[in-house]
């Protein structure tokens, strides 16, 4: 009897034809199921975006090396985003409960402005540190999801199926921004991030998690 434990050409890998020797069979099949456990764990992230305060994009990196979008489509995207959420927030009828995840719900949106989520040890003094709008928004083959600091810029990602909760991966990539962006003295705030050292470290971040470096 022939088992095989290479990968095929499908992607899949073979249990076994005839084969009598059950031990490695089982090796085979425990083979398939940590390909599938790994497969579910990694993150896929299409594109990464960073808005000002102000709503204008200042940063922008595709990954997996396809670029779908043009600059001016980006800015579209980005800027129509900005207004939805403001105007989302204000419309939410229940505040932010930090203990939530944003992956249970087609469209997550956080607390209006100016209200303290229960449980987050803020005082009602400082309610508008709280960040408002919204978090993400799931498709049938994409999620976008934002992150909302307290300064009001956003960090966005477009996640490709399995879709998971990357808010803190995105959390991540502001403390990238706020390390070799802000702590540069060539930069000046508000304005596109010119920094070689930023999207070096963005790449290498996101090749750690699974995806795929840029092409650029």
């Amino acid at each position: 009897a022939i088992l095989t434990r290479g990968p095929l050409p499908s992607g899949r890998l073979c249990t076994s034809t005839g084969a009598t020797d059950f031990r490695r069979a089982r090796r085979c099949v425990g083979l398939r199921r940590e390909v599938r456990a790994r497969r579910a764990a990694m993150v896929v992230v299409s594109a990464l975006y960073v808005l000002n305060r102000n709503g204008s994009l200042i940063y922008e990196q595709d990954f997996l090396g396809v670029t779908q979008l043009s600059s001016n489509d980006k800015i579209r995207l980005t800027s129509t985003f900005h207004g939805i959420s403001a105007i989302a927030s204000q419309m939410s009828p229940v505040q932010r409960s930090f203990s939530s995840s944003a992956g249970g719900a087609s469209a997550a949106v956080a607390g209006g402005a100016g209200g303290a989520a229960a449980g987050s040890g803020l005082g009602s003094n400082l309610g508008f540190l709280q960040p408002d709008g919204i978090l993400s928004l799931d498709a049938d083959t994409f999620r976008l999801q934002c992150f909302h600091t307290a300064t009001g810029m956003k960090f966005m990602a477009i996640v490709l199926p399995p879709l998971q909760d990357v808010e803190p991966l995105l959390r991540q990539v502001y403390g990238l921004y706020s390390d070799f962006a802000l702590k540069n003295p060539f930069y000046e705030l508000d304005m596109p991030v010119r920094c070689e050292l930023f999207s070096k470290e963005v790449n290498r971040l996101f090749v750690d998690v699974g995806g795929s470096p840029s092409a650029s």
